[in-house]
């Protein structure tokens, strides 16, 4: 044997050793991840991560499940984030809210493509990370994460995903998540980003079942740029708006019902 054949074959072999060693490490190094549910004392509930050892990776996917009494008559509004949290992990409802044997489910999932370094943030070991807040609308009751039967029947187990790795750790409920009862809300609009570059979307969420709405976009000398009439509506409206051929500055959402009406300012820089 050749010594050009016995030297690549050892820089081969050291290499695959290097590789196998790289890849063992990097996957030792992903924490598991517990997840709980609190009551923020703003008829918000917020839901916190932590993680097990630190982490500045992409945050590949996050799916879990929030079950109450749906004789409570309580509804969930839009996740609500801020920076870094909405750009490491942007979170939504996975499909509409499910009633079943007297318990409600929603489903949540996101997706992440950037690693939290991308935005200034990392874990440490055995700290709690808000990564969201959510809306409790029209009612009071309690809720929980859970992983129970019917969520393993539709893909809502609490699961979490770092770096592509399976890394789901328990549901621990710490602290009591019956949230008391706040304002009573019709409706929830969630506008995502806010500030923005000109692009951005609208949620609209009414438990309402027969009331008439009247969404309306102006630009601050009053000037009407969208207008859109939902009757007798209930459910959830989406529309992606896009104003990179308006100028920069401050938009008024305007939401009308039967009832009320609320105004909501969009800032586009």
């Amino acid at each position: 044997m050749s010594l050009i054949n016995t030297t690549s074959r050892t820089i081969s072999a050291i290499l695959l050793l290097i590789t196998i060693f790289i890849g063992t490490s990097s996957k030792a190094q992903q924490p598991n991840v517990d997840i709980t549910l609190v009551d923020n004392g703003n008829n918000e509930l917020e839901v916190r991560v932590r993680p097990d050892g630190p982490f500045d990776g992409i945050f590949s996917s996050l799916v879990f499940t929030i079950k109450w009494t749906a004789s409570d008559s309580a509804d969930l509004g839009f996740v609500q984030q801020v920076m870094p949290e909405s750009g490491y992990i942007p979170t939504s409802k996975s499909g509409d809210q499910t009633d079943t044997l007297g318990d409600r489910y929603q489903i949540f999932a996101g997706f992440g493509d950037f690693p939290l370094s991308n935005f200034g943030a990392s874990w440490t070991a055995n700290t709690e990370y808000a990564i969201m807040t959510i809306p409790v609308l029209n009612n009071s009751s309690t809720f929980e994460i859970v992983n129970d039967a019917w969520t393993a029947g539709f893909n809502g187990d609490y699961f979490i995903s770092l770096a592509g790795q399976n890394r789901t750790g328990i549901i621990y409920p710490t602290i009591s998540t019956s949230v008391p009862m706040g304002p009573e809300q019709a409706y929830n609009v969630n506008i995502v980003p806010n500030p923005n570059q000109g692009e951005f979307t609208m949620e609209f969420f009414t438990t309402d079942k027969t009331e008439d709405y009247v969404i309306e976009l102006v630009n601050s000398v009053g000037q009407g740029l969208y207008t859109k009439q939902l009757d007798d509506f209930s459910g959830e409206y989406r529309y992606e708006f896009n104003l990179s051929a308006e100028s920069s500055g401050v938009y008024f959402l305007k939401i009308s019902g039967e009832k009320d009406s609320s105004v909501y300012r969009v800032v586009v820089n």
